[in-house]
């Protein structure tokens, strides 16, 4: 009967180390979904400021197209004023041209 005992004794201790074992099973199956659920976290916070990232992209690329757009209509404004420009001096000329004729003409009469 002392056989039976330490047989039975010893299950004991066994079902008692495996029962062990089981818990830090379980512990480090806990500490690795905690691991997995912060990594998880993370990634959606990386997602998210990927999104931003993209959106102030979009909306920057919309204002560069804005400015070129203006940049474009300031030039052609600054080429149609030119032209006007030059045009008022090409008539300014005539006309100094044209008083001088003038002038000419004037002096011719009085003489």
């Amino acid at each position: 009967m002392g056989m039976g005992v330490k047989e039975v004794n010893e299950g004991i201790r066994v079902v008692h180390d495996v029962g062990k074992i089981f818990e830090e099973i379980r512990y480090n199956i806990d500490e690795v979904s905690n691991q997995i659920q912060g990594i998880t976290a993370a990634c959606q916070q990386i997602a998210a400021n990927t999104e931003q990232v993209v959106h102030s992209v979009e909306e920057l690329s919309e204002e560069s197209k804005a400015v070129v757009a203006d940049s474009q209509n300031v030039s052609s404004a600054a080429e149609e004023q030119l032209a006007t420009v030059e045009e008022i001096a090409s008539s300014a000329s005539s006309l100094s041209s044209m008083a001088e004729n003038f002038q000419d003409l004037v002096a011719k009469f009085k003489a």
